[in-house]
């Protein structure tokens, strides 16, 4: 838990949406702080004086869009946690969202309740993709991909949730009281059977499948 309230930045270039989601946050006790920018460059050229925690960033942007600015911005601010706001959901800006990085995923007509636990969870090292989002990611999944069902123990599940938490093998070990060659292990294990080429991979099996 944070003994302070979380620094919260939001990058849309809707002067009435980025005003309103300000007005309606900015007053909560979990919020420290929320700036507003209407551009990613512009919240590039001042995001070092602010270091927010969490960045609220729109996806559809004229000059530099959401998914372009992502890595520019982990670049500069590799600890900072990135939402995505979009008004459409589509399946390749998601996909692509969460390789570039992207923590959470919310539609802009979020409500505030959902919008506030996006960002309690994702302050606490977790995901946030909405529900529709999981909908879409897993239409969309199954459509591309025959695969067989994937069965995984407790123990992988709990090391993928791990892994979804951003933890080494080192800090998985710790924390299950396991040796790192049984983490590597199941690792393999998991790799092998979500066939997933790298983390990327299984934190996306596991948005796909609600397991984060």
């Amino acid at each position: 838990m944070h003994e302070t309230g979380i620094h919260i930045a939001l990058v849309d270039d809707h002067n009435l949406f980025q005003q309103g989601l300000i007005t309606m946050l900015q007053s909560e006790p979990l919020i420290e702080s929320i700036q507003g920018y209407n551009s990613a460059k512009a919240f590039l050229n001042d995001s070092r004086s602010q270091q927010p925690e969490i960045l609220l960033l729109d996806i559809n942007m004229p000059e530099m869009s959401g998914l372009e600015a992502i890595k520019l911005i982990l670049q500069q601010l590799p600890d900072i946690k990135i939402v995505m706001l979009s008004m459409r959901l589509s399946y390749s800006s998601i996909k692509d969202a969460i390789q570039l990085g992207a923590k959470g995923y919310l539609h802009k007509t979020a409500e505030k309740e959902e919008v506030l636990e996006a960002i309690s969870k994702i302050s606490r090292g977790k995901s946030y993709f909405a529900d529709d989002v999981h909908e879409v990611m897993a239409g969309n999944y199954k459509s591309e991909q025959s695969i067989l069902p994937v069965e995984l123990t407790p123990r992988e599940k709990e090391i993928l949730s791990l892994i979804c938490e951003e933890l080494s093998t080192s800090q998985i070990a710790d924390r299950l009281f396991i040796s790192i060659h049984t983490v590597e292990t199941h690792r393999r294990n998991l790799l092998s059977k979500t066939s997933s080429k790298n983390t990327a991979g299984l934190v996306k099996f596991a948005v796909n499948n609600k397991l984060d």
